[in-house]
């Protein structure tokens, strides 16, 4: 899952089948930070191995931690039929999903394409992206 920052919004490119039919694979999501989460918010989160997720919460639980009370989720993709066993820190989400962006697999493979020549282009001096676009009219 790759991701684009602006404001307290982030926004991600889901390449997994595990919140298939809600969020189909290539779709945009955006998340934002939110003060509380509850159970059914769907979440990103950032997984002890660094590797980026988003799943459901499907429950909330308060336990002990070193110095107060610790919220922690149990989360699960809708299209896993096994029961949940991810257990995900309040500290580790990035932010509830705010809005999902249905993208077919040849837009993704465009726009992929697009951000790729881009890049090399900008690796031989063509400037931001503003100045890119401005080339490209």
């Amino acid at each position: 899952m790759g991701s684009l920052s602006s404001n307290n919004e982030e926004i991600f490119v889901v390449i997994a089948q595990s919140m298939v039919p809600v969020i189909p694979k290539y779709s945009f999501i955006v998340a934002r930070p939110a003060e509380s989460y509850e159970v059914r918010d769907i979440i990103v989160y950032t997984r002890p191995d660094k590797f980026i997720c988003v799943h459901r919460i499907v429950s909330i639980t308060r336990e002990p931690g070193q110095e107060r009370e610790e919220t922690v989720f149990t989360v699960k993709g809708d299209n896993d039929s096994s029961p949940p066993r991810e257990r995900v820190n309040k500290n580790e989400v990035i932010g509830r999903v705010v809005k999902i962006i249905p993208v077919s697999r040849e837009t993704y493979k465009i726009i992929r394409r697009w951000r790729l020549t881009y890049r090399s282009r900008t690796e031989d001096g063509w400037g931001n992206i503003d100045e890119y676009l401005m080339r490209i009219r």
